[in-house]
């Protein structure tokens, strides 16, 4: 959904820009032509790009949240795409959306936690029904039957389109080998992308917990989630917080008494 929405903003940008240069040459150069209906057909396009423009940002958002973003970014490497979508979103102060970083809301980052949490095991699970495939056509036809008795068929399938991309890029020759690889990568990606966000809910768990506004976090979550990010705390997620220390006092002022000569 990213691309294609991404793509057709590009392409909306392409065709503002040929608007505004058939306008121009219009009304600056003299070209011949209708300026009115050259100016109308710019801000068709312009307005175009407007629309395309909250849904980019907001599937940028999702992408970041699900952990996709880095996947679904490579695919717009192709013929500069992404350079050109880093570039829009800098003019507009939204090349953050790029960057892969943890959410910032503490319910987005729990759920965001729990997700990759769940996608990291059915990666897991691909993993291991890979093993006795040599084809694609094999591994894809022990995944659909799968899919449906899953314990998270959402999670299931996210892991699945992980795989995709990474076999598409594996560089094995061998279709029983790039399985591997990319099976292997698809594992170890979502493993990275866990890690992580458990790094970064443990630091914020802590501060609340040190706030004594746990509780008020944890209202906002789904029963699922919430029981997840208990069952968490309760098996260690939380570093034993350590006693702050004291303050040292100030070395106390030695005279040192000389003794006379004659």
């Amino acid at each position: 959904m990213l691309v294609k929405t991404t793509e057709a903003l590009l392409a909306a940008l392409e065709e503002r820009r040929a608007a505004k240069e058939s306008w121009l040459a219009i009304i600056d150069h003299g070209e011949s032509g209708d300026p009115m209906a050259a100016r109308q057909q710019h801000f068709q396009a312009d307005e175009r790009v407007e629309s395309l423009v909250p849904q980019v940002v907001d599937q940028l958002q999702l992408a970041r949240i699900g952990g996709l973003l880095e996947i679904q970014l490579l695919e717009l490497e192709p013929e500069g795409k992404l350079e050109i979508l880093r570039g829009f979103l800098a003019d507009r102060n939204l090349q953050g959306l790029l960057e892969d970083g943890a959410p910032e809301e503490y319910t987005e980052l729990v759920e965001a936690w729990y997700q990759t949490s769940q996608t990291r095991d059915a990666a897991r699970r691909l993993n291991e029904l890979r093993r006795g495939c040599f084809t694609l056509s094999e591994f894809k036809k022990l995944t659909a039957e799968e899919a449906p008795s899953y314990r998270d068929p959402e999670a299931f399938f996210r892991a699945l389109a992980t795989f995709e991309a990474f076999f598409e890029r594996a560089e094995a020759e061998e279709e029983a080998e790039r399985l591997a690889d990319a099976t292997h990568s698809n594992s170890r990606f979502w493993l990275r992308r866990y890690d992580a966000l458990t790094e970064h809910l443990q630091e914020r768990t802590e501060d609340l917990i040190a706030a004594d506004s746990l509780s008020y976090e944890l209202a906002d979550l789904d029963t699922f989630t919430r029981r997840a990010l208990v069952a968490a705390i309760d098996g260690g997620l939380i570093r034993q917080l350590q006693p702050e220390a004291k303050p040292k006092s100030a070395p106390k002022e030695v005279t040192t008494i000389t003794r006379a000569t004659n």
